[in-house]
This record gives structure tokens, sequence and C-alpha cells, in this order.
């Protein structure tokens, strides 16, 4: 089958490698994804909690859920390998995703500043159109 004709192949050939300088593309492809494929609620924490009794413990562990664990999944698979160490430690998808934005939501002075200078050195030509011209400044300020 086609990747034209299975929205999941496309959906997925259109999430980028998380590699710590795209955060808000990656997050929003995966969060796209996440919403086509039912589970975005798991990282918005209305996940369910289910508990399995465990010999010699007095109480119950928190299972993992299976959605949970196709969501941490995905999010695992479209890291980059020098940022692995975000989410490979965790259990639960919410935990993976809170990590990875807390570290890179936000750009850091460097990154701030990179993002100025490719404004700031940016130049608009009279030959063309203006429209286009502001779609690719305000692409690359995201």
């Amino acid at each position: 089958m086609s990747s034209s004709s299975d929205p999941t192949k496309l959906a997925t050939s259109t999430i980028p490698q998380f590699d710590g300088t795209n955060y808000k593309k990656w997050s929003d492809a995966i969060q796209a994804f996440l919403r086509y494929q039912g589970v975005w609620y798991l990282i918005q924490g209305y996940g369910s909690t289910v508990t399995v009794p465990v010999p010699g413990l007095a109480r119950p562990i928190p299972a993992t859920d299976e959605k949970n664990d196709k969501v941490l999944g995905i999010i695992q698979l479209y890291v980059a390998q020098n940022l692995c160490h975000l989410v490979d430690d965790k259990f639960s998808a919410l935990d993976a995703w809170t990590a990875a934005k807390a570290g890179y939501e936000k750009p850091g002075v460097v990154g701030t500043f990179v993002a100025f200078q490719k404004l700031f050195n940016a130049q608009l030509s009279d030959s063309s159109a203006l429209g286009p011209q502001l779609d690719v400044l305000t692409e690359q300020s995201n």
C-alpha cells in the first residue's frame, strides 16, 4: 500500500527527528499524529491508572497501560540518539514529553541569538511577491 493512501504512513513520514533544535516542529507533528491515533489525552495527563499487586510489596504499583507504551515508543522513535537520555528511562509518555519540553520548548540564549541573526540578515526582494517571502521568514522564526 502506498504511503499516499495510508494516512498513518503519511503522518509518520512528516514527523521530524527531534534533534534539540526543532522542538516546535517536532512537538507539533507528534501532537498531530497522537491526536490522529486518539491517544493525545495521555500527554495531557488524562491517562487511566491501573495498578498491579506485587507479592512482597505493601501496596500495588502502577502498571504500564498499553496505549501509554505505544505513545512512549513513538516519542522514543523520533528522538535523536544524542537526546535519548531524556526519554529512555521514563515509564510514562507524559514524563517523556515533559522532559523534552522542559529542556527545549524555549530556546536558550544562543538559540534566540541565532534566530535573531537569521531574521536580521534576511533580505526581501522587490521582484518577488511579498506574501511568500514573509511566509519563509515566519517559518524560520518557528
